[in-house]
């Protein structure tokens, strides 16, 4: 144990005689715990709305088309909208993955609740990772018998804090399978087209791609399958 505590303060010399680049990697760190602690506000708030969404309005497919206009809106307000390398290749691939893997959402949260929503996408990071180890081989990623047992070990507490909340129906159960299937698609292509391929777009233009195709594409299935979205998203929205 001493010759271990030696060996860390050895190689910790290096960044306390530098105080600039000390600085530097803690402001990194600071980076990523704050992205990490938004995006998982993000994704609580969003799971919570859109199942309270779903049920008021009863039309799943028009709570998307919104989402997508909106998103749209305020990416197009941030003004840094660049269009390069790549961003034809994104475009015919990404959106229709993405609006499947809303749609499917928003139809799970229609027929399950939110805690067996959130059971069964937390087995997404144990798919993902065997998947993207065999396919791109990432030098800081391996898919060892410490990091599955982690993962699993997080989806089994989860499931345990959840478990008085798990209740769905078939074909709740259908949907829910369809959107792991989809997400996990989603996020595999995104990742790949943005750190293989180096796609050289612009975040607010890839929320437009995204959200712009996806919302031309929700509205032609809004329009062929469930006509009557339109009109009771009107309902509710004139009546709440």
């Amino acid at each position: 144990r001493a010759q271990h505590l030696l060996a860390s303060a050895r190689s910790a010399l290096p960044q306390l005689a530098n105080p600039r680049k000390l600085l530097k990697s803690l402001g990194e760190q600071s980076e990523v715990a704050l992205a990490a602690l938004a995006w998982a506000a993000c994704s609580i708030g969003m799971t919570v709305l859109n199942k309270l969404a779903v049920n008021r309005t009863r039309a799943p497919v028009a709570v998307v088309v919104v989402q997508m206009l909106a998103t749209c809106a305020v990416a197009a307000a941030s003004g840094n909208l660049h269009f390069g390398q790549g961003w034809k290749l994104w475009a015919v691939s990404v959106p229709p993955l993405f609006v499947l893997m809303m749609v499917t959402s928003m139809l799970a949260l229609q027929h399950v609740t939110v805690g067996t929503f959130v059971v069964l996408r937390n087995l997404g990071p144990i798919v993902t990772l065997g998947i993207e180890t065999v396919l791109h081989r990432p030098d800081n990623l391996s898919c060892d018998l410490h990091t599955t047992a982690s993962l699993a070990a997080i989806a089994a507490g989860v499931a345990l804090y959840e478990s008085h909340e798990v209740r769905l129906s078939l074909t709740g159960f259908f949907y829910l399978l369809a959107n792991l299937a989809f997400a996990c698609a989603e996020r595999m292509l995104q990742r790949h087209l943005l750190a293989v391929k180096s796609v050289d777009v612009s975040k607010p233009a890839l929320m437009i791609l995204n959200n712009g195709i996806g919302a031309v594409l929700a509205g032609v299935v809004m329009l062929v399958l469930a006509p009557r979205e339109g009109r009771l998203l009107v309902h509710s929205l004139h009546h709440k």
